[in-house]
């Protein structure tokens, strides 16, 4: 999946480039490095695109759809959103900590692993993000790590992992039930993407007879 979405692409970007200068042999024409953090090649990014320049693909890729899908299917995509009322103030840094480590280490005992977990607590006192692309990680984080404690977080969680998504839920929802707060105006929704089903498939015949 990861190597024909490679060969598909007209350009390719390597964020996070601030931490990783050297970036892996990928194999592909068009690599460019970006950084959000530091501002590295985004300007340069953006004229290139922008300046529609870049030369649309013209190969049209061998794609076994059956074993495409099956490679999407192994990925469960759990998305949640909620408004957590502590029963005593918590700043959304003692917030996150706990729920992020109680996940990370409930999915590596099932041995589901993780691709990438983003999630997000904010307060009126101010937010933390924390993410991380593997299990086990140092998660990085940004945001205000010394926020004064607040009754009231919006916490969101976005989790890409390797397993079933029955279990992935059953996980997420063992975590983060809370004796010492509440939930409300709570949504979750854990899936595994559908099959690819193109319309149309446009044969090498096709682009022979337009050239």
């Amino acid at each position: 999946l990861f190597h024909k979405q490679l060969l598909e692409a007209d350009l390719v970007c390597i964020t996070k480039s601030d931490m990783h200068p050297k970036p892996p042999e990928l194999g592909v024409a068009h690599v460019r490095q970006i950084s959000a953090r530091n501002g590295q090649g985004i300007a340069a990014w953006l004229d290139e695109v922008l300046a529609g320049e870049l030369s649309a693909k013209k190969d049209v890729l061998d794609i076994d759809y059956e074993r495409y899908a099956q490679a999407e299917a192994a990925l469960a995509w759990l998305n949640f959103h909620a408004t957590f009322e502590p029963r005593s103030a918590l700043s959304p840094a003692m917030l996150l900590g706990p729920w992020l480590d109680g996940i990370d280490h409930s999915l590596s005992k099932e041995g589901i692993q993780i691709v990438h977990l983003k999630a997000v607590a904010e307060a009126s006192t101010g937010y933390v993000k924390a993410a991380m692309c593997a299990n086990g990680q140092e998660p990085i984080v940004e945001g205000a790590l010394d926020a004064s404690p607040s009754p009231r977080h919006e916490f969101t969680l976005n989790l890409r992992a390797l397993g079933n998504p029955e279990t992935i839920t059953a996980i997420v929802e063992r975590v983060l039930e809370q004796p010492d707060g509440q939930f409300t105006k709570r949504t979750m929704r854990c899936f595994r993407p559908a099959a690819p089903q193109p319309e149309h498939r446009v044969l090498r015949e096709e682009i022979a007879s337009r050239s």
